[in-house]
């Protein structure tokens, strides 16, 4: 205690000792009461707080981003550059978490694609290239420079990005049609059977994975703070987790929730579930539940937009989340599966026959037998 303050309580104990105790019920207030809610609001290791904290950090991120999308989104290119310089320059040198991590990725994507619309290709690359030295895990950031690079007509330089990007993800048909592109500009057409080789594998290797997590919902009193915040995720309080792997692509598909995550009951009849899909890189979408009672019958709960939370930023890198809250008796429930949709990976007609091309060439060396 400061000798300002204990010289304040001296006084107040003199004069009152009432006022005195006053003053030591609101010290202690002041240390109790964050310490209560973040040990005992929550009683999971995701806590209300810890919710609320990230939610924070997310919006502070990405505040600057969204303004200068709009003022991109209209027109106003000087302007979007100036807030996206001046928000990359503070990014970089006082900040490092995950999220601003994510919203600088954004931003220097902006940039880039400003200076690519005047024509400034060198600054579009300059823009993108720092960014591969702070997140070089991301595989959009070495995909987007190395079409940069192609366009600059540097070939070399942009198969090498590209290359690092079908590295990280040779599974995303975007990032091998651009690579092959690449490669078809050099004719290097066994490079070109090999990476398609590669791309098929992959496919077979990196089927979608969904990572469940479902609980109840979250007091009152923290989804007050959590709306407050906007909090576009995580408003339960997850007490079973479960990870579902080889899922099938494609519409209306089904994918089981383990039994004993279900095996709890909730008092308000409402449980949360969340949904993070992996190996997935563009949009999915959660359709509804299909619910097997312990009476025999099944019931379909489709899910409606005011249920479900997305959140997905392509360009960070990041992965898809759902969140989904519903109605549910668990004492009723048999099984429960989740319905989704996700896109089936196909490459486009033109880069197959650069492939087919690219056979032929091979077949003609003695390389490979044409397919």
């Amino acid at each position: 205690m400061s000798p300002l303050s204990a010289k304040i309580k001296l006084i107040l104990w003199r004069h009152s000792p009432l006022l005195g105790l006053v003053y030591l019920i609101l010290v202690l207030a002041i240390f109790t009461i964050p310490a209560g809610y973040y040990f005992f609001a929550s009683r999971t290791v995701d806590d209300g707080l810890a919710v609320v904290l990230r939610a924070l950090a997310y919006k502070r991120s990405f505040r600057q981003v969204e303004l200068a999308r709009k003022e991109l989104q209209a027109g106003r290119l000087s302007d979007a550059e100036l807030i996206l310089l001046q928000f990359t320059a503070e990014s970089r040198e006082t900040q490092s978490a995950q999220l601003t991590t994510h919203a600088l990725t954004e931003a220097h994507f902006m940039l880039a694609e400003i200076y690519k619309s005047q024509g400034k290709l060198n600054k579009a690359v300059n823009a993108m290239v720092p960014m591969l030295e702070i997140t070089p895990l991301n595989y959009m950031l070495w995909h987007r420079t190395g079409l940069l690079y192609k366009e600059r007509g540097d070939i070399d330089t942009a198969a090498q990005m590209l290359l690092e990007a079908f590295k990280q993800a040779p599974n995303h048909p975007q990032v091998t049609e651009a690579y092959i592109e690449v490669l078809d500009e050099g004719a290097r057409y066994a490079d070109i059977a090999w990476v398609y080789d590669q791309f098929r594998r992959a496919l077979k290797r990196a089927a979608p994975m969904l990572l469940v997590k479902i609980g109840t919902p979250r007091s009152q009193f923290q989804r007050t703070i959590m709306e407050l915040a906007d909090i576009p995720i995580e408003h339960g309080v997850y007490t079973r987790v479960c990870k579902l792997f080889n899922l099938e692509r494609g519409d209306h598909r089904r994918a089981a929730i383990p039994s004993d995550m279900l095996d709890w009951r909730s008092e308000r009849k409402q449980i949360y579930m969340q949904c993070r899909f992996e190996n997935i890189y563009e949009d999915v979408k959660l359709e509804g539940l299909r619910i097997s009672g312990k009476d025999g019958n099944d019931v379909i709960l489709r899910f409606g937009e005011e249920q479900v939370n997305y959140l997905h930023r392509l360009d960070s890198g990041g992965e898809n989340y759902a969140e989904v809250c519903f109605n549910l008796d668990l004492g009723e429930i048999e099984t429960l599966e989740i319905i989704y949709s996700c896109e089936v990976y196909e490459l486009s007609e033109s880069v197959m026959r650069i492939i087919a091309k690219a056979n032929r060439n091979l077949s003609r060396a003695g390389g490979l037998d044409a397919s």
